[in-house]
């Protein structure tokens, strides 16, 4: 059902189209992919909230299976719609830049390869963020419920500064390399 939702929500945002066209401004685009973005995460908040509902009559060991598998079912869903988003982000790019008579093919490349790289770095951050999150629900089984609040309190208190340290560094780099592709730079 969740995927059914979302490939209805995709169908419905790609049949209007306007934003495709070479008449479709940048921040119509941006726009577009951030009302995407914003509702699958509601779409996920809400299936949160059912999934906790159903755990309370579980045992520990159980609610920490049916906890490693809920977030890894939503880790994979979260990957194929940032690949989908990724994919269209390139076409829209790769559009733009034919169209673009003021930079040479090898900036154009340069541009294309530091989009991927970029995308690809992220996929790598998410990763290890998934990873950590799986061993750490390990360590949470024989905690008292005190010590597991705290300990889940900690634990995404520093996945949170990882994950904003990790997009201002993407972001300066971002900044750089837009300057550097500057007419008149010399870098």
């Amino acid at each position: 059902m969740k995927k059914t939702i979302l490939y209805l929500i995709l169908a419905a945002i790609l049949m209007t189209g306007s934003s495709w066209g070479a008449e479709g401004s940048r921040g119509q685009f941006k726009n577009e992919f951030k009302e995407r973005r914003i509702a699958h995460r509601e779409q996920q908040q809400q299936e949160n909230q059912a999934f906790r509902r159903s755990l309370k009559d579980l045992d520990p060991a159980e609610r920490t299976a049916a906890v490693k598998s809920h977030r890894s079912q939503q880790y994979q869903e979260n990957q194929a719609f940032a690949e989908a988003l990724h994919q269209e982000r390139m076409i829209r790019v790769k559009q733009h830049l034919e169209q673009a008579g003021n930079l040479s093919e090898e900036q154009k490349a340069e541009i294309l390869n530091r989009m991927e790289a970029n995308y690809q770095e992220r996929v790598k951050f998410h990763e290890q963020q998934h990873r950590e999150n799986m061993a750490f629900l390990d360590t949470l089984q024989d905690m008292e419920p005190e010590a597991r609040k705290q300990a889940m309190r900690d634990h995404r208190e520093t996945q949170k500064s990882e994950r904003e340290a990790f997009r201002q560094k993407m972001k300066s780099e971002r900044q750089a390399f837009r300057q550097s592709m500057r007419p008149g730079n010399t870098n």
